[in-house]
């Protein structure tokens, strides 16, 4: 039987937990999921996986794509800043999640940030994308 290798835990589940512990940390009360919060919201961020590549059996580099969203200019580009600069220090870092962990080896920009028009949210926005670089592990 071949061996099937994948991530211990989804890559969206433990970005959502590292950006929550470390703005946590920093005593920043931001919204980040993959969906909106309910209602009307002033500010949050939303993460999805844009794309993943294997440039070798062990190692997935997953695209996620982050897009921030405030009702004001100056903290939509603080926050994104702040989410893109976490982003990009997770080289090396293990995430611990209630379901499992997962290890970052390596992090590479893809873009961004940059601003965001959507015309589905009245709100500034700005976005980036990273590649986060994680090792695999036998199904």
């Amino acid at each position: 039987m071949t061996p099937i290798l994948r991530t211990s835990i989804p890559v969206l589940v433990a970005a959502r937990q590292y950006l929550l512990d470390n703005l946590d940390d920093r005593n920043v009360a931001l919204h980040v999921g993959v969906t909106p919060p309910a209602g009307t919201p002033d500010s949050y961020a939303l993460l999805s996986q844009s794309g993943r590549n294997f440039p070798n059996p062990f190692l997935a580099d997953t695209l996620i794509r982050v897009r921030v969203f405030d009702k004001r200019a100056e903290v939509v580009e603080t926050n994104a800043d702040l989410l893109h600069g976490l982003m990009m220090a997770a080289t090396h870092t293990h995430i611990t999640t209630t379901d499992g962990g997962l290890w970052v080896s390596g992090v590479r920009s893809q873009m961004g940030p940059t601003d965001l028009s959507d015309p589905d949210v009245p709100l500034f926005g700005s976005h980036f994308a990273v590649f986060w670089s994680t090792g695999l592990h036998s199904a």
